[in-house]
This record gives structure tokens, C-alpha cells and sequence, in this order.
């Protein structure tokens, strides 16, 4: 394999895994960020502007809605983890690597996993300081939800 490192994450196993958020509609936001808790005040308004499309079209999205998961917090974790302890019924990744978790999915790309519909997306702040790429991220979270 000549002169390549590599660094493998143990599989930790969490009996509680903390989110932000009331998790009503299932609807799970991974970030993965060294962030304090004045940060993620202001994550949790962005996430909820960001969703302001999926309120426009007449559903309701705000952070009763959904949960956020700080990835920062639990190394090692693994989706089935996740999902057994959540059961979220959607899931976007803002800017967190989902090979971290054992899924694979390509940047600015959607999938369905065991009946969950995911989407790979930008950053929060990447996504809110450029027009093109918030319009698409729109796009992606009506497709998400099934609104035309």
C-alpha cells in the first residue's frame, strides 16, 4: 500500500444520544461541529431559515419539527445506532461526512436507507451566504419532503 496512513474510528456504542430540538415530524439535521452552546443557538436559526420553503409550501418546520445531532459529540457512533434510538423517518447532513457513520452518499446528492429518505448537503453558513447553492439546498429539502 506504499506510504499511505490511515486512521480508523472505533465503533462506540451510545445508550443516549443528546439532540436539539422536538423531533415531531422525525426529521433529523447532522451537523459536525466544534461548536459551544451560543453557537448552536445560532445554528438552530439558521437551520430553521434555511426551512422557511418547506413552510412556504404549507407544511410546518420549525425546532419542534425537527432534531439537531452534533456528530462532534459522539465519536465512533454508527448510523444503526442512530436510528435505533431516534428513528428518524429523514435526515440531512449539513457539511458532516456520512462515511463517519458508515453511509455512503456523494456531496449534493440524495438516497433512501431502510425506508429513511437522506440528503447529503452543504454547510449551514456555505449554504445561506451563497444564493445558487441555497436555492438548490431549497429544491433538495422539498424533494425531501415530497413538495412540488
Amino acid at each position: 500500500m506504499g506510504n499511505e496512513i490511515f486512521l480508523v474510528q472505533d465503533i462506540v456504542y451510545y445508550d443516549v444520544i443528546k439532540t436539539e430540538g422536538g423531533n415531531k415530524y422525525k426529521y433529523l439535521n447532522i451537523v459536525d461541529l466544534p461548536i459551544d452552546n451560543a453557537d448552536m443557538e445560532a445554528l438552530k436559526e439558521q437551520l430553521v431559515d434555511i426551512h422557511k420553503v418547506v413552510v412556504k409550501a404549507g407544511h410546518t418546520m420549525n425546532l419542534e419539527g425537527m432534531s439537531i445531532l452534533n456528530l462532534h459529540s459522539y465519536p465512533g457512533v454508527q448510523l444503526n445506532t442512530i436510528v435505533e434510538q431516534l428513528a428518524p423517518k429523514y435526515i440531512s447532513f449539513w457539511g458532516a461526512n456520512p462515511q463517519k457513520i458508515g453511509l455512503n452518499i456523494l456531496p449534493m446528492k440524495g438516497m433512501v436507507w431502510n425506508g429513511i429518505k437522506i440528503l447529503r448537503l452543504d454547510n449551514v453558513d456555505q449554504t445561506l451566504n451563497d444564493a445558487n447553492l441555497k436555492s438548490k439546498t431549497e429544491e433538495y429539502l422539498k424533494f425531501l419532503f415530497g413538495i412540488k
